[in-house]
């Protein structure tokens, strides 16, 4: 997904403004940087984030980002979303910065998710998918994975809609969705010729 240079303005303004509410007495841009892998983030998730990779940053920097209105909004209970141009600027900076370890940040979410799919089983299937197809895109060996089987649900789906005659269909519209998030991702595994 394209922004205009305004649009990109505004996002870095957005985040820099974030920061500087708490800087010069924490830096709260590493744990930020990671908290942009994940599609869907908890409370836990990110926790687990900060624990692993910048144990140095306060606790409460997870509720501060978390809660801030400018970078994610609640999407269901306990669970929050970046904001898509937001997840997207602060991903870019993510692969340019030299301490940030995105892909072994990846590797840990999806042993997570892994995790929490056995001792959660109220999760549903397709979040689950869409927080593994986010974690797996960023790993080298596992791109052209991720890529193969997002086209193939992408293909099953139009498939089940174009037979039942559906007009609207949820789950092609989540892939949609799921497609725009992702977008940065998916162009750089395009561009690496990770395609099928």
């Amino acid at each position: 997904m394209k922004y205009s240079e305004q649009d990109a303005q505004a996002v870095e303004q957005t985040v820099a403004n974030f920061l500087a509410r708490f800087q010069p007495d924490f830096d709260y841009e590493p744990l930020l940087l990671y908290a942009a892998l994940p599609l869907v983030l908890t409370a836990e998730l990110l926790h687990y984030l900060r624990h692993r990779f910048v144990s140095g940053t306060p606790w409460v920097a997870e509720v501060d980002i978390l809660l801030a209105g400018e970078l994610c909004h609640e999407r269901g209970y306990e669970q929050y979303t970046m904001h898509s141009p937001i997840r997207s600027y602060l991903l870019q900076r993510a692969k340019q910065h030299p301490d940030i370890r995105i892909e072994d940040a990846a590797r840990l979410m999806i042993q997570y998710l892994h995790a929490f799919a056995r001792s959660q089983p109220f999760s549903t299937y397709t979040d689950m998918q869409m927080q593994q197809w986010s974690a797996l895109a960023f790993i080298k060996d596992m791109q052209s994975t991720v890529v193969n089987e997002i086209v193939h649900t992408f293909d099953a789906n139009l498939e089940l809609q174009l037979d039942k005659g559906e007009e609207n269909n949820p789950e092609l519209k989540r892939l949609v969705a799921l497609a725009e998030q992702l977008a940065p991702e998916l162009e750089a595994i395009r561009k690496l010729g990770c395609w099928r």
